[in-house]
């Protein structure tokens, strides 16, 4: 009997546990009705929580990605409170709605233009500048086939503007200057006559390709002595249309220097001159008829291989046009005139 009562309330336990579960199919637990474990529910949360996210969870609430109905610019993962919806970056909002953020309201492009595109933005840098890790910053152009400046230039880079490229234009292949090797027009080699001496450089030949301004020239000296430690010399520059004469020239410059005495060396004297893109550039050097006044001055010179001729023009001699020094009889006077400037590719 004792067994026997034994199963009856086993029996009766059992029964009450299923009542209290067919309760709970019938929904008196979501009132909160106490029974078993599990009799308590709490409700669902959802909406928009920090840093832009909406999750469900609990009772009644979404509990995978695969229910939640996320912004199209919007995510869905696993978190501590559930699975989540936020937004992807570039946009701002709970999950579930998810507008795009401006980012060019903060002008992150400094010298540039910003352009706002879904959940980013472009930057239209100025010139002289691109895009790195969304901001313009100064491109160095000349690590690129040398900035387009000739070869033989150097290329420095200018941020914001085009580089510069600056050269050193000489057809002699060697500066050094060697003794007695040139002539000039003199009066019984005490003085000088009028001379005049020239280069010719071919800007395109040259690769140049913008506007050449001219900086200095280069002078080589054989022997200057000057009535009193110096005499007066003049350099020109010319801009060459045709043949090699005087009545050709366009003068672009007229720079007077001085020459102090000196001998076997190089000398380079500031000139300021523009040469126009594609010009045959004509550089001048000319010392004045010195007759009474002391002044000797022979050009540097050597016999190295040159790439253009050597002229000279000496009317007191008898040579009214730039002649070629061969023509003279001299192949070998090679003279050291060189100009020195820069440019920007266009």
């Amino acid at each position: 009997m004792v067994g026997a009562r034994s199963r009856s309330r086993i029996r009766h336990a059992a029964l009450s546990l299923v009542s209290v579960c067919l309760a709970a199919a019938l929904g008196a637990c979501a009132k909160g009705a106490t029974g078993g474990t599990g009799g308590s529910g709490a409700a669902g949360t959802g909406g928009g929580g920090p840093g832009g996210s909406s999750n469900g969870g609990g009772g009644g609430g979404p509990v995978t990605c695969g229910e939640l109905v996320c912004d199209p610019h919007a995510s869905c993962a696993a978190g501590p409170n559930g699975p989540a919806c936020t937004c992807d970056p570039g946009y701002t909002g709970n999950g579930t709605t998810c507008t795009d953020v401006d980012e060019c309201a903060s002008a992150p492009c400094g010298p540039g233009t910003c352009v706002n595109e879904p959940g980013t933005y472009g930057c239209n840098c100025n010139l002289g500048y691109e895009e790195q890790n969304g901001t313009c910053v100064a491109a160095d152009e000349c690590t690129v086939a040398n900035g387009g400046c000739a070869a033989g230039c150097t290329c420095a880079d200018t941020p914001g503007a085009p580089p510069v490229c600056s050269c050193v234009l000489s057809h002699s292949s060697s500066s050094a200057i060697v003794a007695a090797n040139s002539v000039a027009c003199n009066y019984s080699g005490l003085e000088n006559a009028d001379n005049s001496y020239y280069r010719v450089y071919d800007l395109a030949a040259f690769g140049i390709d913008g506007d050449f301004a001219v900086s200095s020239v280069s002078i080589g000296i054989e022997q200057a002595t000057g009535g009193a430690g110096s005499q007066p010399a003049t350099v020109r520059l010319h801009r060459l249309n045709g043949a090699m004469q005087t009545s050709n020239f366009t003068t672009l410059t007229t720079a007077p220097i001085t020459i102090f005495d000196a001998a076997a060396t190089v000398v380079s004297f500031p000139v300021s001159g523009t040469a126009p893109a594609g010009t045959q550039l004509v550089v001048e050097l000319n010392t004045p008829d010195a007759e009474f006044l002391g002044h000797l001055f022979f050009i540097g010179s050597n016999t190295a291989a040159e790439t253009g001729p050597s002229y000279l023009r000496a009317p007191t001699c008898g040579f009214t046009e730039p002649t070629t020094s061969a023509a003279i009889g001299y192949p070998g006077m090679h003279i050291v005139l060189d100009v020195e400037g820069s440019y920007s590719p266009p």
